[in-house]
């Protein structure tokens, strides 16, 4: 019976501070508004590079540049696009097979510190 009692303890206090993490994770998003973002520059560089017993693999990424407006001031923020592949050439391909909708994210009293998701539609 003490150890129903112990576990039922546990179990509410776990749930309690994840409850509390969560409302003040609110309250601190709740200022935080909303813009479209746009890619103006697309960078193709390397992610990282893989060591095998056969020799080295590279795995390349493309990142975005993107700009967005905030009272009438333009800001520009990098974003990852989430294409990675094991040459160049096919991240060039993937890029043309897609058309990137970007939505910025930011702090009212910071537009700078900014956050952004881009979803890429196929064309």
């Amino acid at each position: 019976m003490r150890h129903r009692h112990l576990l039922t303890l546990m179990i509410a206090s776990v749930l309690g501070i994840a409850m509390f993490s969560g409302c003040a994770e609110f309250s601190a998003n709740k200022n935080w508004k909303t813009v479209d973002g746009h890619v103006e520059k697309i960078a193709i560089r390397v992610d990282h590079g893989l060591e095998t017993k056969w020799g080295s693999q590279v795995v390349w990424r493309a990142d975005f540049a993107v700009t967005y407006l905030v009272n009438g001031h333009r800001f520009i923020t990098n974003a990852d696009s989430g294409i990675r592949a094991e040459s160049q050439a096919e991240v060039e391909s993937m890029l043309r097979q897609m058309h990137p909708a970007c939505v910025v994210k930011y702090p009212s009293a910071e537009p700078e510190q900014a956050s952004v998701t881009c979803k890429g539609e196929k064309l």
